[in-house]
């Protein structure tokens, strides 16, 4: 993932000298793993909230294959092995309170080199925007603790 990232960001800084040319030119980014390391955040409170209801924690691996799914579908396949809708209703927004309230620089810190190129592509007219499938008000604490937040044009 880390790869792939590096990849985009190194094309989006070669490409950011031609921005003023063009008219606009939008530029999305994924929060977790693209923009920060959130990876122990995201881990520790999944299990921090499968304990607290009872439920044995996860292993890394079943994390990392789990993390395709919105949080309380991922919740839920955590604490019983599949979707169930109330459960992971009540899970998710648990763990959406843990995760939000312990995000920090040192939980969900920048990659290195990240605030350089979106300098640059602000500073080059590109409109910026991140996605999750996190909670959205996540998304906006990650982007306020690496001062970042006024360089977005949207966040979902």
């Amino acid at each position: 993932m880390r790869r792939i990232s590096a990849l985009c960001a190194a094309a989006a800084i070669g490409c950011a000298d031609g921005l003023a040319a063009m008219n606009r030119v939008g530029v999305v980014f994924d929060i977790d793993g693209t923009l920060a390391d959130s990876f122990r955040l995201g881990f520790d409170a999944t299990n921090v909230v499968l304990q607290r209801n009872a439920f044995p924690p996860i292993s890394e691996a079943d994390y990392h294959d789990n993390c395709i799914y919105v949080t309380p579908e991922r919740m839920a396949r955590h604490a019983v092995g599949e979707h169930d809708e109330d459960l992971g209703r009540r899970l998710g927004a648990e763990f959406d309170r843990e995760y939000i309230a312990l995000v920090s620089t040192e939980t969900a810190g920048f990659y290195p080199g990240l605030r350089p190129l979106l300098e640059r592509l602000r500073d080059s007219g590109a409109v910026l925007g991140a996605l999750t499938n996190a909670a959205v008000a996540y998304a906006e604490a990650v982007l306020l603790v690496n001062n970042a937040r006024g360089a977005f044009g949207s966040v979902h």
